[in-house]
């Protein structure tokens, strides 16, 4: 499971708005559950960085945790591991206390149905000068927005670019990417080949899983299935 790296899930620490560090005592939510669970949230300033509904948090440096929905096996990794602007809370926190973070932020998130995960890309006029640090939802709508006027691969390009040099961007690439795959498809007007051929892997592919979010969005639950085989009809 380690050698799994997904999306940052506590991103960034005391020096990305006082996010991580875990509570000296431990003993109150050393075991599993949701009542455990959202206790080790909140002492490790999880909510500091992420919007998770049911630990009544709005952090925005890191991915809000309710569209992004993350399994349980996925939390795991990324506290065990770190990566992405973040520590690894190895060291900080018990088998057990992972255990009932995993547990609580993975359930809860997969029950919240009034924050799901986007479903479509609405292009405005928002720009990512106009972003101020940390703002997340900003950045999300800004990149989104270039990818739909000037194509996916400028706004890959500057997602990249913008991850050497401000941490709060690097810690949300992965629903930044998932944006500008929503963005293009709208852009192509649907046509799934050409959107994956104008992308790339950046951020553990995020692009892609944002192209065929946003199809499967159009398409509905319901039909998905009678046409998977011709998403990809033609291929670019």
């Amino acid at each position: 499971m380690r050698g799994l790296r997904v999306i940052p899930l506590v991103a960034a620490a005391a020096v990305l708005a006082g996010c991580g560090g875990s509570s000296s005592d431990s003993g109150s939510s050393s075991g599993t559950g949701t009542v455990a669970g959202k206790t080790v949230f909140a002492d490790s300033g999880c909510g500091g960085c992420h919007t998770l509904n049911a630990a009544g948090s709005t952090g925005t440096v890191g991915p809000n945790l309710d569209q992004l929905q993350p399994s349980k096996a996925q939390v795991e990794e990324q506290v065990q591991s770190g990566g992405g602007g973040m520590p690894s809370f190895d060291n900080e926190l018990s088998d057990q206390q992972i255990d009932a973070v995993a547990t609580f932020v993975s359930g809860s998130a997969s029950q919240s149905s009034s924050t799901a995960a986007p479903t479509g890309f609405k292009p405005n006029s928002t720009k990512l000068s106009s972003c101020k640090t940390a703002d997340a939802a900003c950045y999300l709508q800004a990149f989104g927005n270039l990818s739909y006027k000037a194509g996916p691969r400028k706004a890959l390009t500057l997602l990249q670019q913008k991850m050497a040099s401000d941490p709060a961007i690097e810690a949300t690439c992965h629903p930044i990417a998932h944006t500008i795959g929503a963005g293009a498809l709208l852009r192509f007007k649907g046509d799934v080949g050409k959107a994956f051929g104008e992308g790339n892997p950046t951020c553990g592919s995020g692009y892609y899983h944002g192209v065929m979010q946003a199809v499967m969005a159009r398409i509905g639950a319901d039909r998905i299935l009678e046409e998977a085989d011709t998403l990809c009809s033609e291929l670019e």
